[in-house]
């Protein structure tokens, strides 16, 4: 998984691959983009687009459809925003912040 790697969520089942490229246009190059039905993953070559694409474009609609984008469960090195942290602990290791 890249650590660049976003999840786009709710999109339509019509949504095409060419439609979510669109969507991410002007965010920085795109490495790759796998569609898996009503949701997808986009891949991001520079981490700081990736960022920029999520601030921007989470609860925009596509095509109609309000979507989610986030960085993708389990990136290495994303914290909290990329959801890797499952507990207190493991968030403690990875930002040193103590939750306790």
């Amino acid at each position: 998984m890249s650590p660049s790697q976003l999840y786009v969520g709710g999109i339509s089942r019509s949504v095409r691959e060419r439609d979510v490229e669109k969507f991410f246009k002007g965010f920085g190059r795109i490495t790759n983009i796998s569609m898996k039905g009503n949701y997808a993953f986009v891949d991001f070559d520079d981490h700081r687009d990736a960022d920029d694409a999520v601030y921007e474009l989470d609860g925009r609609r596509l095509l109609g459809d309000r979507v989610r984008v986030e960085f993708a469960k389990g990136n290495p090195g994303m914290g909290e925003e990329g959801g890797c942290a499952k507990d207190e602990d493991s968030l403690h290791l990875q930002t040193g912040m103590d939750l306790r």
